[in-house]
């Protein structure tokens, strides 16, 4: 794949490549530590069943593709009333479901940033960035087609 084509792709905004997500472990994380790598970052909430519908296929995902530099994040964005949810609840409903990706906390801004840059304010939601921090697809909503198309726009972006 040629640079020119790549550069159709707007970078990821700053306000969402570099706000801080809480850890599992109390630290912190950005986006664009993850340059380099696929990164598909997925929003959702423990109560959101279209999120939980759909992390089988996250799952999958990454398995197939980790050793090819992909990553997934879950950013959980709290409860409807944007109150976080608890970190001990999140770390048991992963183990629970066996969810073998990275689990994050967003902040009230960031979650507002990435809602206004999808122009979407529901989970699940996911933005795939490419290895150069370019966007590349704004992922919405649940349901068998919204996943198929993750997955298709994750395959496609692999592939390069």
């Amino acid at each position: 794949s040629g640079k020119k084509e790549e550069s159709v792709y707007p970078p990821l905004k700053s306000d969402v490549a570099d706000a801080e997500m809480e850890t599992m472990d109390g630290g912190q994380a950005k986006i664009s530590d993850r340059k380099g790598s696929v990164v598909l970052v997925n929003l959702w909430g423990i109560w959101c069943g279209p999120c939980r519908a759909e992390m089988p296929h996250l799952i999958e995902l990454q398995n197939k593709y980790r050793d090819k530099g992909y990553v997934t994040i879950g950013l959980n964005v709290g409860d409807d009333d944007g109150n976080p949810e608890d970190f001990g609840k999140i770390k048991e409903f992963g183990e629970k479901t066996g969810l073998n990706y990275e689990l994050t906390r967003s902040s009230r801004e960031m979650k507002s940033n990435i809602f206004r840059l999808a122009n979407f304010d529901g989970v699940p939601l996911s933005l795939l960035i490419d290895r150069d921090g370019h966007l590349r697809a704004v992922l919405r909503g649940g349901g068998p087609a919204a996943i198929k198309q993750l997955k298709d726009n994750v395959d496609k972006v692999m592939a390069e």
